[in-house]
Protein backbone atom coordinates (compact mmCIF):
# COMPACT_ATOMS: atom_id res chain seq x y z
CA UNK A 1 0.00 0.00 0.00
CA UNK A 2 1.17 3.47 -1.21
CA UNK A 3 0.59 6.72 0.74
CA UNK A 4 1.07 9.77 -1.16
CA UNK A 5 0.14 13.66 -0.69
CA UNK A 6 -2.32 15.20 -3.71
CA UNK A 7 1.18 17.63 -5.02
CA UNK A 8 3.53 14.44 -5.10
CA UNK A 9 0.26 12.03 -6.74
CA UNK A 10 -0.46 15.30 -9.60
CA UNK A 11 3.61 15.01 -10.31
CA UNK A 12 3.40 10.63 -10.77
CA UNK A 13 0.16 9.88 -11.76
CA UNK A 14 1.71 7.70 -14.12
CA UNK A 15 3.81 6.02 -11.50
CA UNK A 16 0.79 5.60 -9.44
CA UNK A 17 -1.21 4.10 -11.71
CA UNK A 18 0.61 1.76 -12.39
CA UNK A 19 0.93 0.76 -9.15
CA UNK A 20 -2.19 0.26 -8.50
CA UNK A 21 -2.84 -1.45 -11.75
CA UNK A 22 -0.18 -3.96 -10.42
CA UNK A 23 -2.55 -3.95 -7.45
CA UNK A 24 -0.82 -1.93 -4.95
CA UNK A 25 -3.49 0.42 -3.03
CA UNK A 26 -2.82 4.13 -3.63
CA UNK A 27 -4.29 6.78 -0.51
CA UNK A 28 -4.40 9.92 -1.68
CA UNK A 29 -3.69 11.76 2.11
CA UNK A 30 -6.08 14.98 2.00
CA UNK A 31 -6.78 17.76 4.58
CA UNK A 32 -9.56 16.90 7.43
CA UNK A 33 -8.54 12.83 7.15
CA UNK A 34 -10.93 12.88 3.78
CA UNK A 35 -8.79 10.62 1.68
CA UNK A 36 -9.35 8.29 -0.99
CA UNK A 37 -7.79 5.02 -2.39
CA UNK A 38 -7.04 4.58 -6.12
CA UNK A 39 -7.58 0.29 -6.94
CA UNK A 40 -7.16 -1.53 -9.89
CA UNK A 41 -10.64 -2.42 -11.40
CA UNK A 42 -9.77 -6.17 -11.51
CA UNK A 43 -9.64 -5.38 -7.28
CA UNK A 44 -12.75 -3.34 -6.98
CA UNK A 45 -14.72 -5.81 -9.12
CA UNK A 46 -13.56 -8.64 -6.79
CA UNK A 47 -14.52 -5.99 -3.56
CA UNK A 48 -17.91 -5.44 -5.61
CA UNK A 49 -18.25 -9.61 -6.28
CA UNK A 50 -17.32 -10.02 -2.46
CA UNK A 51 -19.83 -8.00 -1.23
CA UNK A 52 -22.71 -9.39 -3.21
CA UNK A 53 -22.19 -12.73 -2.16
CA UNK A 54 -22.08 -11.83 1.36
CA UNK A 55 -25.54 -10.22 0.92
CA UNK A 56 -26.87 -12.98 -1.13
CA UNK A 57 -25.75 -15.69 1.34
CA UNK A 58 -26.63 -13.66 4.66
CA UNK A 59 -30.17 -14.00 3.00
CA UNK A 60 -29.76 -17.14 2.01
CA UNK A 61 -28.94 -18.28 5.62
CA UNK A 62 -32.27 -16.28 7.25
CA UNK A 63 -34.47 -18.16 5.02
CA UNK A 64 -32.51 -21.41 5.87
CA UNK A 65 -33.11 -20.81 9.38
CA UNK A 66 -37.17 -19.53 8.44
CA UNK A 67 -37.40 -22.93 7.01
CA UNK A 68 -35.68 -24.66 9.52
CA UNK A 69 -38.26 -23.19 12.30
CA UNK A 70 -41.23 -24.27 10.45
CA UNK A 71 -39.91 -27.79 9.36
CA UNK A 72 -39.72 -28.43 13.70
CA UNK A 73 -43.56 -26.38 14.47
CA UNK A 74 -46.01 -28.73 14.18
CA UNK A 75 -48.79 -26.34 14.35
CA UNK A 76 -48.08 -23.89 11.44
CA UNK A 77 -50.73 -21.76 10.71
CA UNK A 78 -51.50 -20.30 7.26
CA UNK A 79 -50.32 -16.53 8.33
CA UNK A 80 -46.97 -18.43 9.30
CA UNK A 81 -47.08 -19.70 6.22
CA UNK A 82 -47.44 -16.78 4.20
CA UNK A 83 -44.56 -14.94 6.18
CA UNK A 84 -42.14 -17.67 4.80
CA UNK A 85 -43.54 -17.17 1.23
CA UNK A 86 -43.27 -13.35 1.39
CA UNK A 87 -39.41 -13.95 2.45
CA UNK A 88 -38.83 -15.90 0.09
CA UNK A 89 -40.12 -13.86 -2.54
CA UNK A 90 -38.39 -11.27 -1.13
CA UNK A 91 -35.29 -12.87 -1.18
CA UNK A 92 -35.63 -13.68 -5.18
CA UNK A 93 -36.95 -10.30 -5.76
CA UNK A 94 -33.54 -8.82 -4.27
CA UNK A 95 -31.31 -11.38 -5.80
CA UNK A 96 -33.05 -12.16 -9.59
CA UNK A 97 -29.75 -10.91 -11.19
CA UNK A 98 -27.17 -12.82 -9.28
CA UNK A 99 -29.63 -15.77 -8.01
CA UNK A 100 -27.97 -18.27 -10.48
CA UNK A 101 -25.29 -16.59 -11.38
CA UNK A 102 -23.50 -14.88 -8.91
CA UNK A 103 -20.44 -14.58 -10.95
CA UNK A 104 -19.51 -11.53 -13.09
CA UNK A 105 -18.73 -12.11 -16.83
CA UNK A 106 -15.39 -12.17 -16.11
CA UNK A 107 -15.35 -14.32 -13.67
CA UNK A 108 -17.58 -17.15 -15.10
CA UNK A 109 -15.48 -17.17 -18.09
CA UNK A 110 -12.45 -18.18 -16.04
CA UNK A 111 -14.44 -20.60 -14.43
CA UNK A 112 -15.49 -22.17 -17.75
CA UNK A 113 -11.85 -22.05 -18.83
CA UNK A 114 -10.89 -24.19 -15.84
CA UNK A 115 -13.95 -26.76 -16.38
CA UNK A 116 -12.83 -27.12 -20.17
CA UNK A 117 -8.35 -27.55 -18.91
CA UNK A 118 -10.05 -29.95 -16.34
CA UNK A 119 -12.10 -31.49 -18.93
CA UNK A 120 -9.20 -32.21 -21.45
CA UNK A 121 -7.29 -33.36 -18.60
CA UNK A 122 -9.65 -36.10 -17.49
CA UNK A 123 -10.88 -34.62 -14.68
CA UNK A 124 -14.66 -34.93 -15.05
CA UNK A 125 -17.17 -35.15 -11.76
CA UNK A 126 -20.22 -37.05 -11.72
CA UNK A 127 -23.48 -35.33 -10.82
CA UNK A 128 -23.32 -36.98 -7.63
CA UNK A 129 -20.04 -35.38 -7.11
CA UNK A 130 -21.33 -32.41 -7.86
CA UNK A 131 -23.92 -31.99 -5.86
CA UNK A 132 -21.32 -32.77 -3.08
CA UNK A 133 -19.55 -30.14 -3.51
CA UNK A 134 -22.40 -27.68 -4.18
CA UNK A 135 -23.67 -29.39 -0.71
CA UNK A 136 -19.97 -28.27 1.31
CA UNK A 137 -19.57 -24.81 -0.24
CA UNK A 138 -23.06 -24.06 0.27
CA UNK A 139 -25.17 -26.38 2.63
CA UNK A 140 -27.21 -26.70 -0.66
Amino acid sequence: MIVTKPADFRMNQKEFFQKAYEGEPVIISRPRNENVVIISVDEFNRMQFAKRMNAYCEGLTDLKQKATEMEENDNLSEKDLMKFYKSFLQFMKQNKDRLFSPLTEEEMLEELEEARKDAEAGKLYSPDQIREEMRALFGV
